[in-house]
């Protein structure tokens, strides 16, 4: 350990004070780090690019499409609900037949 705490000494002493060693230590760590983050964020931005490409143009893709008119509108809710009362019509008479079975059930 004394041996250790020795080459610090002198490597403190040539850097000009501990302080001055840790400080170069710090900029060289900071450095280092530095050259290392640049792919990520070479990556990063390219991808935040062309998502945000993709989204402008999934937008323009979506905003193109064209509402029905009132009027179509209409006649689609009007289709909609006479097929549901003829649904309701066809089927009237197998609920009454329904109902009149399990009531003549009931009675015996």
């Amino acid at each position: 350990m004394a041996w250790n705490y020795a080459e610090l000494s002198k490597a403190a002493k040539a850097a000009g004070g501990p302080e001055k060693l840790i400080e170069a230590l710090i900029d060289a760590g900071k450095s280092a780090g530095r050259k290392e983050m640049l792919p990520v964020v070479g990556i990063t931005l390219a991808v935040g690019a062309l998502a945000t490409i993709g989204i402008q143009k999934l937008i323009k893709i979506f905003s193109k499409g064209k509402a029905l008119p009132q009027s179509e509108i209409e006649a689609i809710k009007a289709e909609l609900i006479q097929g549901i009362k003829d649904y309701d019509a066809a089927h009237e008479d197998i609920e009454e037949h329904t109902e009149n079975v399990i009531s003549s059930d009931e009675n015996c």
